[in-house]
């Protein structure tokens, strides 16, 4: 009984079902089909890549592989990239859920933001404005070297009109 062999693979294929983690279950929604056409180095960064949260460098230290290594990967494996995407993705939904834990505990900034982002087409939007003031108090010093400059400008004005 214990020596069956299941139906659809054949011994010594190299498409093995991922390993699972330590709870027994394939964390996140990559699921083993994704993985089929990937290889074993490449489904040790999928894991270390849950593992870091979607840090990709961290991942790529974690089974020593370089990042222009990671990076041809994700041009060469569609299944690879797909498997990248779901992780990106899933933690950005994370991310997302603890900003809107911190909105419902009233958190201000967290709530400008939210707002500054999703709400722009109600209106929150952040603008820098820029205040001029209109100078028109000069000091003596600052009058005397205005009309000096004036009429310097209104001297040049003159003797181009009189060539």
């Amino acid at each position: 009984m214990g020596d069956r062999k299941k139906p659809g693979r054949p011994s010594g294929s190299k498409n093995k079902r991922p390993k699972r983690a330590k709870s027994g279950r394939r964390p996140g929604m990559v699921t083993g089909d994704m993985l089929r056409n990937v290889c074993d180095k490449q489904r040790n960064f999928i894991e270390a890549l849950e593992v870091s949260k979607g840090i990709i460098v961290n991942a790529c230290r974690s089974i020593g592989i370089t990042r222009t290594c990671y990076d041809k990967w994700l041009a060469q494996y569609p299944d690879f990239r797909m498997a990248c995407e779901i992780i990106k993705e899933e933690q950005i939904d994370f991310v997302e859920s603890k900003l809107l834990q911190n909105i419902d505990d009233l958190r201000e900034a967290s709530i400008n933001f939210y707002l500054g982002t999703k709400g722009k087409d109600r209106g929150y939007v952040s603008r820098t404005e820029k205040v001029v003031k209109e100078v028109t108090d000069f000091e003596d010093k600052d009058k005397e070297i205005m009309d000096a400059v004036l009429d310097k400008l209104k001297g040049t004005d003159n003797e181009e009109d009189k060539e």
